[in-house]
């Protein structure tokens, strides 16, 4: 068990894009919350899109497995309800990566606020409705604090601005 942020990817089968109804990325947006009003996680950023769910996450009393295993749990009967063709909507693959610095932690943040525009979901990261840039989900994440003092911390928000001013320009 690891208190650390932690980034995680989960594809849907086949990369099928299962998720590019609202109704189907609303369900995933909502298990996540619920997984945090729970207790389960301190959610830093996440973005669903068409073929699969990126987050950042710091796992609580539990591991990121079992974060993706609740997930997928808690998902599976209402995405299967949503989409009666899909045999299976979850990949088996998945990827786990640790963010052990406020570098790595950063760089997967700007990677993550990126991921609209280049799937041509959004002109902006915060027109996306299903990413944590949303105006709609302002406080529902968490800035990771660990790596700095409390007080040397911009807000997510604030940090991938900076960030994609200097990497898109």
């Amino acid at each position: 068990m690891l208190n650390k942020p932690t980034y995680l990817r989960i594809p849907t089968e086949q990369d099928a894009p299962y998720f590019a109804s609202a109704s189907a990325a609303e369900i995933i947006v909502d298990r996540l919350m619920a997984a945090q009003r729970r207790g389960n996680l301190l959610l830093h950023a996440f973005v669903v899109l068409p073929n699969a769910v990126e987050l950042i996450a710091t796992p609580l009393g539990t591991d990121m497995i079992d974060i993706k295993d609740e997930l997928q749990a808690h998902t599976a009967i209402l995405l299967n309800i949503l989409l009666p063709k899909a045999a299976q909507v979850w990949d088996r693959r998945f990827i786990v990566k640790w963010l052990d610095t406020q570098r790595a932690l950063d760089l997967q943040l700007q990677v993550m606020a990126c991921l609209p525009l280049e799937h041509a979901l959004a002109d902006q990261p915060t027109f996306y409705a299903y990413s944590w840039l949303h105006p709609r989900y302002k406080g529902c994440t968490s800035p990771y604090m660990r790596f700095m003092h409390a007080e040397a911390i911009a807000t997510p928000e604030t940090r991938i601005a900076e960030a994609l001013s200097t990497a898109l320009w």
